[in-house]
């Protein structure tokens, strides 16, 4: 009996030593096979979850940042800063000879040089904005007139440029006592409305002087009166611009004011 169950005992370990060798060796044969799908089947009404796809998961991933960083972004301007606005309209405006670019109503000051002579040289122009202030009243004895063609643009009197007063000199000298001084040069600013640098017109343009030529000065110049006072010959011309000059001149000695 002993004789048999020992036998039967070599027998069982031979079989399962067996076993082991034909599974480790059925392993080793196929190292990359893919795992066997599992047969287990989901509860009855339960979807199956399908497997991740790693791709997907990383775009979602990056959008969830984006939006998270889109939100913690202020929409509106922060104090203390600038914000430039993009412009809606792309044409630029017209750019005059003096280099500024100019919209709306606009006038010419002309500064000149004239001597008691005669002689006139435009020193500078510059382009203004808006409208000139005109005075009511004629100031002086010394009268311009801006013409385009034969139409009166503007005119204006002013006081006597050549005229200056002088500080009392020592006692018993020629200059005793308060008096008048006479300068052979002096300067005077013409004003010529609703014009530009870049107008047409301008070049139709032209400038004259006038004195009083005896008696008193009118209180108040217009068209009118100023063709009277040269037809009755109250007016003595001193000096002139005539159109083909002025406007070269004017354009040629145009500074820009905000120099």
């Amino acid at each position: 009996m002993k004789k048999r169950n020992a036998t039967l005992h070599k027998y069982l370990v031979a079989a399962l030593a067996c076993t082991v060798v034909e599974a480790a060796a059925s392993a080793s044969a196929d190292p990359m096979a893919a795992p066997q799908k599992s047969t287990a089947t989901s509860a009855p009404g339960v979807k199956e979850k399908a497997p991740a796809d790693p791709m997907a998961e990383s775009q979602r991933t990056q959008a969830k940042l984006r939006s998270g960083r889109s939100a913690a972004t202020p929409t509106g301007p922060i104090m203390g800063t600038t914000v430039a606005s993009a412009p809606t309209d792309q044409s630029a405006p017209a750019v005059t000879g003096s280099g500024m670019a100019k919209s709306g109503p606009s006038h010419l000051m002309c500064t000149f040089r004239i001597s008691k002579s005669g002689k006139t040289t435009l020193l500078r122009s510059v382009e203004v904005e808006g409208e000139p202030v005109l005075p009511e009243f004629s100031a002086g004895s010394l009268v311009y007139e801006v013409s385009n063609g034969a139409e009166l643009v503007s005119t204006e009197g002013v006081i006597d440029p050549f005229e200056m007063r002088a500080t009392p000199g020592p006692e018993g000298s020629e200059n005793h006592g308060h008096h008048f001084e006479s300068n052979e040069e002096a300067e005077v600013v013409v004003k010529i409305p609703r014009t530009k640098l870049a107008d047409a017109n301008l070049d139709r343009m032209s400038v004259n002087f006038y004195q009083y030529d005896g008696g008193d000065h009118e209180e108040k110049l217009d068209a009118s009166l100023l063709r009277r006072l040269k037809a009755n010959y109250k007016l003595r011309r001193l000096g002139e611009v005539p159109a083909r000059v002025l406007a070269g001149e004017i354009r040629k000695k145009a500074i820009d004011p905000a120099r």
